[in-house]
């Protein structure tokens, strides 16, 4: 992938996790792996006090899957580590000899999120939509 291209890319991604954020970006971190149709995605913001991890919206996936599926097989990262700092975006990529591949992207994402913010609150707020299960939700599915 060309640098002009790359480059596009990031930007979108960036401006994509500002809304997802629905505020001020800086403090955003987004930890992505993807290869083999196959892709992960992780949003964090920090708050100062804590740090939230947000729902990645469709549009944030797609131009991810976007991004993943530019790459020549050959040069393919097997992840991303993307930040916002001050108003710029700062982009590590690692590729698959820097992973633990016994691990599965999952137990990696984890691991980058807890490296990142060691003993820091993390707060998952609930999706609009979700609500608790019942019986009465599962009469369907008999």
């Amino acid at each position: 992938m060309d640098q002009a291209k790359m480059q596009d890319h990031f930007v979108a991604i960036g401006r994509h996790m500002a809304v997802n954020i629905g505020k001020d970006p800086n403090g955003a971190f987004l930890y992505s792996e993807g290869g083999d149709n196959i892709y992960l995605l992780a949003l964090y913001h920090d708050e100062g006090d804590k740090v939230v991890c947000h729902l990645p919206s469709k549009e944030l996936s797609d131009i991810l899957e976007a991004f993943w599926n530019d790459w020549p097989s050959d040069k393919l990262p097997a992840a991303i580590l993307y930040e916002i700092v001050d108003g710029q975006f700062e982009v590590e990529m690692r590729y698959p000899y820097q992973l633990d591949l016994t691990k599965e992207a999952w137990e990696r994402s984890d691991h980058a999120i807890n490296l990142r913010y060691r003993d820091r609150r993390i707060s998952c707020p609930k999706p609009a939509d979700w609500h608790e299960l019942s019986v009465d939700d599962l009469t369907d599915w008999q």
